[in-house]
């Protein structure tokens, strides 16, 4: 099975994770915790001489972690007019 849905491919896969993350909150939970413990690594590491590369790290992780909790929380999920679904497979 392979949705698009603006482009983007929604596999089976791609559904199991979505479905996971939106309904074992407990998971978002442990990626938060393991974003923000490799932040504080990056950031503390006595190390690292490089500067922008840190700081290009963290912003990953930080967009890794948003992504993850739009997924995890769609917008527009509480909004009345996406209460029925146009397509469920």
């Amino acid at each position: 099975m392979r949705l698009e849905v603006g482009g983007a491919q929604i596999t089976e896969g791609v559904a199991e994770v979505m479905e996971t993350l939106q309904t074992q909150p407990e998971i978002l939970k442990a990626y938060r915790r393991t974003v923000s413990v490799l932040s504080r690594m990056l950031i503390l590491s006595p190390d690292d001489d490089d500067d922008l590369e840190t700081m290009a790290h963290l912003r990953a992780l930080q967009m890794m972690i948003r992504d993850l909790e739009t997924i995890a929380n769609p917008p527009g999920a509480e909004d009345v007019g996406n209460d029925v679904p146009v397509v469920r497979l």
